[in-house]
């Protein structure tokens, strides 16, 4: 999915992608618990420390006030515990056997991760 907004920063990206997740992830979890299936919290990874930082904060600081506020959203639901933002290391992140080029090696511990391939 494209991004519908022009970013000065990788960590305004990340923090932008991040909102439109819960915001997707909120959605589904309203859908499932129509279905009787009731989930206390979610948890969303995200491999940017700078994007859980403003996101878990709600100092604005300069360096983020021109970020528009419908994505501030995200901080309310991260403070209610409905939603957990949890930090995902570069090794562990399985979505990027998905969207960049990586060793032959690399993508078989992905496929390991995701249990499609156990060694």
């Amino acid at each position: 999915m494209l991004q519908g907004v022009v970013t000065l920063s990788t960590t305004e990206a990340e923090y932008i992608a991040v909102a439109e997740v819960v915001d997707k992830t909120l959605w589904i979890r309203g859908l499932v618990g129509d279905s009787g299936l009731v989930h206390e919290h979610v948890d969303v990874y995200c491999d940017s420390q700078s994007a859980i930082h403003i996101a878990k904060n709600r100092v604005h600081h300069g360096r983020t006030k021109h970020i528009d506020v419908r994505f501030h959203f995200i901080q309310e639901i991260f403070e209610r515990g409905e939603i957990l933002l949890k930090k995902i290391s570069i090794m562990d992140n399985q979505a990027d056997m998905l969207i960049k080029v990586v060793s032959f090696a690399k993508f078989k511990h992905y496929l390991t991760l995701v249990n499609i391939l156990r060694f």
